[in-house]
Protein backbone atom coordinates (compact mmCIF):
# COMPACT_ATOMS: atom_id res chain seq x y z
CA UNK A 1 0.00 0.00 0.00
CA UNK A 2 1.61 3.46 -1.10
CA UNK A 3 1.76 5.77 2.11
CA UNK A 4 1.06 8.78 0.24
CA UNK A 5 -1.91 9.71 -2.14
CA UNK A 6 -1.21 11.13 -5.40
CA UNK A 7 -1.50 15.30 -3.80
CA UNK A 8 1.43 14.37 -1.37
CA UNK A 9 -0.44 13.52 1.59
CA UNK A 10 -0.23 10.97 4.27
CA UNK A 11 -3.46 8.38 3.28
CA UNK A 12 -3.66 7.24 7.17
CA UNK A 13 -3.43 10.17 10.24
CA UNK A 14 -4.09 9.17 14.03
CA UNK A 15 -7.01 11.24 13.16
CA UNK A 16 -8.17 9.10 10.29
CA UNK A 17 -7.52 5.56 12.20
CA UNK A 18 -9.94 7.05 15.10
CA UNK A 19 -12.55 8.16 12.02
CA UNK A 20 -12.65 4.87 10.65
CA UNK A 21 -12.81 3.17 13.91
CA UNK A 22 -15.63 4.91 14.93
CA UNK A 23 -16.99 4.33 11.45
CA UNK A 24 -17.01 0.90 11.73
CA UNK A 25 -17.70 0.34 15.15
CA UNK A 26 -21.40 2.30 13.87
CA UNK A 27 -21.72 0.40 10.54
CA UNK A 28 -21.77 -3.37 12.91
CA UNK A 29 -24.14 -1.20 15.19
CA UNK A 30 -26.34 -0.90 11.68
CA UNK A 31 -26.17 -3.99 10.64
CA UNK A 32 -27.11 -6.17 13.67
CA UNK A 33 -30.58 -3.61 13.55
CA UNK A 34 -31.10 -3.65 9.77
CA UNK A 35 -30.17 -7.81 10.72
CA UNK A 36 -33.34 -7.76 12.98
CA UNK A 37 -35.64 -5.26 11.16
CA UNK A 38 -35.05 -7.67 7.84
CA UNK A 39 -36.67 -10.51 10.08
CA UNK A 40 -38.68 -8.93 12.06
CA UNK A 41 -40.08 -5.92 9.87
CA UNK A 42 -43.61 -5.69 7.94
CA UNK A 43 -43.37 -2.91 6.54
CA UNK A 44 -43.53 -2.42 2.55
CA UNK A 45 -40.69 -1.07 1.58
CA UNK A 46 -41.75 0.77 -1.47
CA UNK A 47 -44.77 3.79 -1.16
CA UNK A 48 -46.22 6.77 -3.33
CA UNK A 49 -45.01 9.23 -1.99
CA UNK A 50 -42.47 9.75 -4.71
CA UNK A 51 -42.48 8.76 -8.80
CA UNK A 52 -38.45 6.82 -7.89
CA UNK A 53 -37.49 3.88 -9.03
CA UNK A 54 -35.03 2.70 -6.97
CA UNK A 55 -32.50 0.00 -8.40
CA UNK A 56 -29.12 -1.30 -7.83
CA UNK A 57 -27.15 -4.54 -8.36
CA UNK A 58 -25.51 -7.02 -6.62
CA UNK A 59 -23.26 -10.93 -7.46
CA UNK A 60 -21.76 -13.37 -5.59
CA UNK A 61 -20.78 -13.23 -2.26
CA UNK A 62 -22.60 -9.95 -1.80
CA UNK A 63 -25.90 -11.30 -2.15
CA UNK A 64 -25.65 -12.49 1.43
CA UNK A 65 -25.27 -8.86 2.78
CA UNK A 66 -27.59 -6.84 -0.10
CA UNK A 67 -30.50 -7.23 2.08
CA UNK A 68 -28.86 -4.80 4.66
CA UNK A 69 -28.62 -1.81 2.22
CA UNK A 70 -32.37 -2.56 1.00
CA UNK A 71 -33.21 -2.53 4.37
CA UNK A 72 -31.84 1.22 4.50
CA UNK A 73 -33.53 2.13 1.74
CA UNK A 74 -36.89 0.64 2.71
CA UNK A 75 -36.85 2.77 6.03
CA UNK A 76 -36.65 6.17 4.43
CA UNK A 77 -38.74 9.07 5.34
CA UNK A 78 -39.46 8.95 1.65
CA UNK A 79 -40.02 5.51 -0.14
CA UNK A 80 -39.74 4.54 -3.54
CA UNK A 81 -42.76 3.65 -5.93
CA UNK A 82 -40.84 0.69 -7.32
CA UNK A 83 -37.38 -0.63 -6.23
CA UNK A 84 -35.41 -3.45 -8.08
CA UNK A 85 -32.64 -5.50 -7.64
CA UNK A 86 -30.51 -6.99 -10.41
CA UNK A 87 -28.71 -9.96 -10.04
CA UNK A 88 -26.34 -12.10 -12.48
CA UNK A 89 -27.95 -14.57 -14.11
CA UNK A 90 -25.56 -17.05 -12.52
CA UNK A 91 -26.75 -15.83 -9.00
CA UNK A 92 -30.75 -15.84 -9.95
CA UNK A 93 -31.80 -18.83 -8.26
CA UNK A 94 -29.43 -18.49 -5.47
CA UNK A 95 -30.77 -15.54 -4.94
CA UNK A 96 -34.64 -16.12 -5.01
CA UNK A 97 -33.67 -18.72 -2.61
CA UNK A 98 -32.60 -16.64 0.05
CA UNK A 99 -34.90 -16.20 2.79
CA UNK A 100 -34.17 -12.48 3.66
CA UNK A 101 -34.22 -12.18 -0.15
CA UNK A 102 -37.51 -13.74 -0.13
CA UNK A 103 -39.07 -11.56 3.12
CA UNK A 104 -38.23 -8.79 1.16
CA UNK A 105 -39.73 -9.21 -2.11
CA UNK A 106 -43.22 -10.20 0.32
CA UNK A 107 -42.69 -6.46 1.03
CA UNK A 108 -42.37 -4.87 -2.49
CA UNK A 109 -38.81 -5.79 -3.37
CA UNK A 110 -38.31 -6.92 -7.10
CA UNK A 111 -35.40 -8.91 -8.35
CA UNK A 112 -34.90 -8.94 -11.75
CA UNK A 113 -32.11 -10.96 -14.26
CA UNK A 114 -29.50 -9.48 -15.68
CA UNK A 115 -26.22 -9.99 -17.51
CA UNK A 116 -22.77 -10.63 -16.08
CA UNK A 117 -21.22 -8.92 -18.82
CA UNK A 118 -22.55 -5.58 -17.92
CA UNK A 119 -21.67 -5.52 -14.21
CA UNK A 120 -22.77 -2.27 -12.66
CA UNK A 121 -24.57 -0.97 -15.72
CA UNK A 122 -27.20 -3.33 -14.88
CA UNK A 123 -29.13 -0.93 -12.84
CA UNK A 124 -29.95 1.33 -15.61
CA UNK A 125 -29.15 -0.22 -18.94
CA UNK A 126 -32.28 -3.17 -18.55
CA UNK A 127 -34.36 -0.34 -16.82
CA UNK A 128 -33.96 2.81 -19.84
CA UNK A 129 -35.67 1.14 -22.84
CA UNK A 130 -38.72 -0.10 -20.57
CA UNK A 131 -42.26 1.76 -20.61
CA UNK A 132 -42.23 2.67 -16.95
CA UNK A 133 -42.23 6.18 -16.73
CA UNK A 134 -41.13 6.94 -13.11
CA UNK A 135 -37.48 8.60 -12.13
CA UNK A 136 -34.70 6.57 -12.32
CA UNK A 137 -32.03 6.52 -8.48
CA UNK A 138 -29.15 3.99 -8.42
CA UNK A 139 -27.98 3.03 -5.43
CA UNK A 140 -25.27 0.40 -4.54
CA UNK A 141 -26.01 -3.06 -2.77
CA UNK A 142 -22.80 -1.96 0.07
CA UNK A 143 -23.78 1.50 1.74
CA UNK A 144 -26.20 2.26 4.40
CA UNK A 145 -28.57 4.83 3.25
CA UNK A 146 -29.75 7.59 6.14
CA UNK A 147 -33.35 7.84 6.30
CA UNK A 148 -33.30 11.24 4.60
CA UNK A 149 -31.25 9.84 1.57
CA UNK A 150 -34.41 9.69 -1.20
CA UNK A 151 -35.88 12.30 0.50
CA UNK A 152 -33.46 15.05 -0.37
CA UNK A 153 -32.64 13.77 -4.02
CA UNK A 154 -36.23 13.91 -5.07
CA UNK A 155 -37.16 17.40 -3.15
CA UNK A 156 -33.63 18.85 -5.00
CA UNK A 157 -34.59 16.86 -8.39
CA UNK A 158 -38.67 18.43 -8.30
CA UNK A 159 -37.12 21.86 -7.25
CA UNK A 160 -34.84 21.56 -10.61
CA UNK A 161 -37.68 20.72 -12.77
CA UNK A 162 -37.07 17.50 -12.71
CA UNK A 163 -34.44 18.55 -15.74
CA UNK A 164 -31.39 17.74 -13.66
CA UNK A 165 -29.19 14.65 -13.11
CA UNK A 166 -28.75 15.60 -9.00
CA UNK A 167 -26.64 13.40 -6.93
CA UNK A 168 -25.16 13.19 -3.33
CA UNK A 169 -21.90 12.82 -4.61
CA UNK A 170 -20.80 15.25 -7.46
CA UNK A 171 -16.85 15.87 -8.58
CA UNK A 172 -15.58 18.64 -11.10
CA UNK A 173 -13.81 17.15 -13.78
CA UNK A 174 -9.78 18.46 -13.84
CA UNK A 175 -8.30 18.75 -17.07
CA UNK A 176 -4.71 20.13 -17.98
CA UNK A 177 -5.27 21.45 -21.28
CA UNK A 178 -7.22 18.92 -22.96
CA UNK A 179 -6.01 16.38 -21.05
CA UNK A 180 -7.60 14.97 -17.71
CA UNK A 181 -5.61 15.05 -14.51
CA UNK A 182 -5.29 12.04 -12.59
CA UNK A 183 -9.00 10.90 -11.67
CA UNK A 184 -8.13 10.60 -8.12
CA UNK A 185 -7.07 14.12 -8.04
CA UNK A 186 -10.57 15.38 -9.19
CA UNK A 187 -12.34 17.28 -6.06
CA UNK A 188 -15.22 17.02 -4.51
CA UNK A 189 -18.05 20.38 -5.52
CA UNK A 190 -18.82 22.43 -2.76
CA UNK A 191 -21.96 23.89 -3.66
CA UNK A 192 -25.64 22.87 -4.92
CA UNK A 193 -25.39 24.56 -8.43
CA UNK A 194 -26.96 23.10 -11.20
CA UNK A 195 -23.90 22.69 -14.40
CA UNK A 196 -22.95 20.83 -17.62
CA UNK A 197 -19.99 18.14 -17.17
CA UNK A 198 -20.33 17.95 -14.01
CA UNK A 199 -19.27 14.22 -12.88
CA UNK A 200 -21.81 11.72 -10.00
CA UNK A 201 -21.26 8.98 -8.01
CA UNK A 202 -23.78 6.28 -8.12
CA UNK A 203 -22.67 4.67 -4.84
CA UNK A 204 -24.04 8.26 -3.33
CA UNK A 205 -27.30 8.06 -5.26
CA UNK A 206 -28.26 9.72 -8.59
CA UNK A 207 -31.66 10.85 -10.16
CA UNK A 208 -31.92 10.28 -13.75
CA UNK A 209 -33.84 13.14 -15.60
CA UNK A 210 -36.20 11.82 -18.83
CA UNK A 211 -33.35 13.11 -21.30
CA UNK A 212 -30.90 11.51 -19.59
CA UNK A 213 -32.88 7.90 -19.51
CA UNK A 214 -33.21 9.01 -23.27
CA UNK A 215 -30.05 9.14 -24.05
CA UNK A 216 -28.50 6.31 -22.48
CA UNK A 217 -30.91 4.21 -24.14
CA UNK A 218 -29.85 5.61 -27.24
CA UNK A 219 -26.32 4.66 -26.38
CA UNK A 220 -27.20 1.00 -25.94
CA UNK A 221 -23.99 -1.65 -24.96
CA UNK A 222 -21.63 1.00 -26.39
CA UNK A 223 -20.14 1.05 -23.10
CA UNK A 224 -18.81 -2.62 -23.48
CA UNK A 225 -16.31 -1.54 -25.85
CA UNK A 226 -15.72 1.90 -23.43
CA UNK A 227 -16.50 2.08 -20.14
CA UNK A 228 -17.00 -1.59 -19.00
CA UNK A 229 -16.17 -1.42 -15.45
CA UNK A 230 -17.27 1.99 -14.90
CA UNK A 231 -20.65 3.15 -15.07
CA UNK A 232 -20.47 6.73 -13.50
CA UNK A 233 -18.11 7.60 -16.29
CA UNK A 234 -20.61 6.31 -18.84
CA UNK A 235 -23.63 7.98 -17.00
CA UNK A 236 -21.43 11.20 -16.99
CA UNK A 237 -20.82 11.48 -20.07
CA UNK A 238 -24.30 10.66 -21.33
CA UNK A 239 -25.37 13.52 -19.41
CA UNK A 240 -23.03 15.69 -21.11
CA UNK A 241 -23.97 14.58 -24.26
CA UNK A 242 -27.24 15.36 -23.62
CA UNK A 243 -26.71 18.68 -22.44
CA UNK A 244 -27.86 17.59 -18.89
CA UNK A 245 -27.39 19.93 -15.72
CA UNK A 246 -25.96 17.78 -12.58
CA UNK A 247 -26.18 19.35 -9.46
CA UNK A 248 -25.80 18.15 -6.28
CA UNK A 249 -28.05 18.23 -3.25
CA UNK A 250 -25.76 19.39 -0.76
CA UNK A 251 -23.31 22.11 -0.41
CA UNK A 252 -21.26 18.76 0.72
CA UNK A 253 -20.91 15.55 -0.43
CA UNK A 254 -22.79 12.75 1.57
CA UNK A 255 -20.48 9.94 3.60
CA UNK A 256 -22.57 7.52 3.97
CA UNK A 257 -21.52 3.91 6.15
CA UNK A 258 -20.65 0.87 4.21
CA UNK A 259 -22.31 -2.46 4.92
CA UNK A 260 -19.61 -4.30 6.65
CA UNK A 261 -17.75 -7.89 5.33
CA UNK A 262 -18.33 -6.76 1.63
CA UNK A 263 -15.39 -4.90 0.99
CA UNK A 264 -13.76 -8.16 -0.48
CA UNK A 265 -14.36 -7.13 -4.13
CA UNK A 266 -14.86 -3.28 -4.58
CA UNK A 267 -15.27 -2.08 -8.37
CA UNK A 268 -14.41 1.40 -7.50
CA UNK A 269 -11.32 0.09 -5.19
CA UNK A 270 -10.54 -1.86 -8.00
CA UNK A 271 -10.87 1.23 -10.80
CA UNK A 272 -8.96 3.65 -8.70
CA UNK A 273 -5.94 1.18 -7.78
CA UNK A 274 -5.46 -0.15 -11.15
CA UNK A 275 -5.86 3.34 -12.77
CA UNK A 276 -9.01 1.93 -14.78
CA UNK A 277 -11.15 5.06 -14.49
CA UNK A 278 -8.43 7.31 -16.05
CA UNK A 279 -8.15 4.65 -18.90
CA UNK A 280 -11.81 4.08 -19.61
CA UNK A 281 -12.15 8.60 -19.58
CA UNK A 282 -9.71 8.41 -22.10
CA UNK A 283 -11.93 6.02 -24.24
CA UNK A 284 -14.90 7.60 -23.90
CA UNK A 285 -14.38 11.15 -23.92
CA UNK A 286 -13.50 11.73 -27.31
CA UNK A 287 -11.59 15.39 -28.29
CA UNK A 288 -14.90 17.29 -28.73
CA UNK A 289 -15.96 16.59 -25.22
CA UNK A 290 -12.73 17.31 -23.70
CA UNK A 291 -12.94 20.91 -25.45
CA UNK A 292 -16.74 21.25 -24.19
CA UNK A 293 -15.64 20.57 -20.80
CA UNK A 294 -12.70 22.94 -21.13
CA UNK A 295 -15.23 25.59 -22.10
CA UNK A 296 -17.53 24.82 -19.40
CA UNK A 297 -14.77 25.24 -16.72
CA UNK A 298 -12.97 28.27 -18.11
CA UNK A 299 -16.64 29.99 -17.36
CA UNK A 300 -18.07 30.58 -21.24
CA UNK A 301 -20.94 30.83 -21.00
CA UNK A 302 -25.00 29.50 -19.65
CA UNK A 303 -24.92 27.68 -22.88
CA UNK A 304 -25.02 24.01 -22.71
CA UNK A 305 -22.64 21.92 -25.07
CA UNK A 306 -24.03 19.21 -26.62
CA UNK A 307 -21.60 16.14 -28.18
CA UNK A 308 -23.05 13.98 -30.59
CA UNK A 309 -21.49 10.32 -31.21
CA UNK A 310 -19.85 11.98 -34.26
CA UNK A 311 -17.76 14.63 -32.46
CA UNK A 312 -19.60 17.35 -33.46
CA UNK A 313 -20.32 20.26 -31.21
CA UNK A 314 -23.41 22.24 -30.89
CA UNK A 315 -24.55 25.01 -28.61
CA UNK A 316 -27.53 26.14 -27.98
CA UNK A 317 -29.56 28.71 -24.98
CA UNK A 318 -30.88 26.46 -22.00
CA UNK A 319 -34.25 27.75 -21.75
CA UNK A 320 -37.72 27.26 -19.93
CA UNK A 321 -39.11 26.29 -23.29
CA UNK A 322 -36.34 23.50 -24.00
CA UNK A 323 -38.13 20.46 -24.50
CA UNK A 324 -36.32 17.59 -22.41
CA UNK A 325 -36.80 15.15 -24.85
CA UNK A 326 -35.32 16.78 -27.02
Amino acid sequence: MRLRNPRGQFRLTPRKVVGRTLRTLAAFGLAAAYEYLSITGRRRVVGQGTEAVVSLTSHSSRLRRAHLAIESIGRGRARPRRLILWVDAEDYREAMAMPRIARLMRRGLEVREGKRAYRAHNKYINWVGSADLGYLVTADDDIFYPRSWLEELWAAFVEGGRMQAVGHWVRCPSLIGLDFAPFSTWKDVTDQSACIGRFTFGVSGVIFPSALRQELARSGTAFLERAPLADDIWISWCALRSGVEVRQCRRRSATQLVVPLTQGHQLAQENVLREQNDRQLATTYNEADRKALRGISDGSPTHSARVTSLGATQSHTATEDDDIND
